[in-house]
């Protein structure tokens, strides 16, 4: 392992087929700590991208809309609620300044198209329900038409709208089971980048409210300081699982990305290793150590 002052190591998990991608693989145990708490550890899920990403200019004032649906043939959702934790979140991270937030509420994909159409926009924020087509193999969130009545739009419309919009790298599933993958299907985080997103974080169950906020808090506070995805995302399980070291609220968030290097914000200079962090791979091709860097990094890791 490198030391804190790097990057630390970095485990790309590409796994196959959806009933083993849909394990935990978060609380693995390496004989003294779950892979998950480890401070020099970043867990990824990795999926190549169908085409190239295109490196962005890192901007020190994130642009955030989130969207929330809460369709009428539904137990309704508390949207009120989730924009007062998630402000509430921003405002503990102390990013006065750096990060902006627009809300859609009970939005339809119209709505968001014609939104994107005119804002840059760095990250999505969704708060709704997912749902699984199992004859069509489709998974997609529930939004709202125009007529303010229930719209399944799938993974593919909602790529399609993100490729449009180069500035667009991350977005956040505050959906039950984002990351979960139905039988023969992707979770929604993972299908998003499938259709072409850098990145996407979804939740593999279900996060009580100050769990979430605690999580988006610290999610957010680093990507402003220009941590990369991956590493803001270990550091949101960290604080979740010291806030509640008997739950395992700190194995639910899940990042699936086809750039592992992703950045949304510009680290300041003291954060920018002189040394590239060592990689392990698992997965794909025969789960080999890929060099990342100088040097490799091995970890036997077994489940508990």
């Amino acid at each position: 392992m490198q030391s804190r002052q790097q990057q630390g190591a970095r485990l790309l998990l590409d796994v196959e087929p959806p009933e083993l991608a849909m394990m935990p693989w978060e609380i693995v145990h390496d004989g003294d700590a779950f892979l998950g708490q480890n401070g020099d550890l970043t867990i990824l899920r990795y999926l190549p991208a169908s085409s190239p990403i295109a490196p962005m200019n890192a901007s020190r004032r994130l642009r955030i809309v989130g969207v929330t649906a809460s369709p009428p043939d539904l137990p309704p959702l508390n949207t009120v609620h989730a924009k007062q934790q998630m402000e509430e979140a921003l405002s503990r991270a102390g990013v006065a300044g750096l990060l902006e937030i627009t809300w859609l509420e009970n939005a339809s994909l119209a709505a968001l198209r014609a939104f994107l159409s005119k804002q840059a926009v760095d990250i999505l924020y969704f708060v709704g329900y997912k749902a699984y087509d199992p004859q069509e193999h489709e998974v997609s969130v529930l939004m709202m038409d125009e007529d303010g009545l229930t719209r399944r739009v799938s993974d593919e419309e909602l790529g399609e709208l993100f490729a449009g919009h180069r500035t667009l790298r991350l977005a956040v599933l505050s959906a039950s089971e984002s990351a979960q993958p139905e039988v023969g299907a992707p979770g929604l985080a993972a299908a998003l980048v499938w259709a072409g997103l850098p990145a996407a974080i979804g939740i593999q169950g279900t996060l009580t409210d100050d769990a979430a906020t605690r999580f988006a808090q610290r999610l957010f506070g680093d990507l402003v300081r220009g941590r990369t995805v991956a590493q803001a995302v270990q550091a949101g399980r960290r604080v979740l699982a010291q806030a509640a070291p008997d739950r395992f609220d700190w194995a639910l968030p899940v990042l699936y990305t086809a750039a592992p290097d992703e950045r949304l914000g510009a680290p300041p200079t003291s954060m920018r290793p002189a040394h590239a962090a060592g990689q392990l791979r698992l997965g794909g091709d025969s789960g080999r150590r890929v060099p990342d860097g100088q040097r490799q990094t091995e970890r036997r890791a077994s489940p508990r």
